[in-house]
């Protein structure tokens, strides 16, 4: 008998739109430089749109190094496409922070959440 992943996945989406808050997340990348005129050529951008809930690290979590007091951790729906890259902007609010870290939870293969680390600036 095998575990049936999507449905978890769609039920973690419709808790997090249910209980969570709408969630932007942006990506910009620059064109290519063009050393003849000094400039970078026309970019890219990129935006998904899930649900999510910001929650604190926990004291013990917070190391100094790798996690910094005021980190968030941001738990995300997997929307199709979006893999939380480090300094991608992530809008929660009036608020923005910056993707430090992100994994995908995705047991057999089936992503089901997304764990994000966020930091301000």
């Amino acid at each position: 008998m095998t575990f049936d992943y999507d449905k978890t996945a769609a039920t973690a989406a419709r808790l997090l739109a249910k209980f969570g808050a709408p969630v932007t997340v942006a990506r910009v990348t620059p064109g290519a430089y063009d050393p003849e005129t000094g400039t970078n050529g026309a970019g890219s951008s990129e935006t998904w749109s899930p649900s999510g809930v910001k929650l604190d690290y926990t004291a013990k979590e917070i190391d100094g190094t790798l996690i910094l007091a005021g980190d968030q951790r941001v738990y995300m729906s997997a929307v199709a496409g979006l893999d939380p890259q480090p300094g991608d902007a992530v809008t929660l609010g009036a608020d923005v922070w910056r993707v430090v870290k992100s994994r995908t939870l995705a047991p057999a293969g089936v992503a089901v959440l997304l764990d994000v680390q966020c930091r301000k600036g």
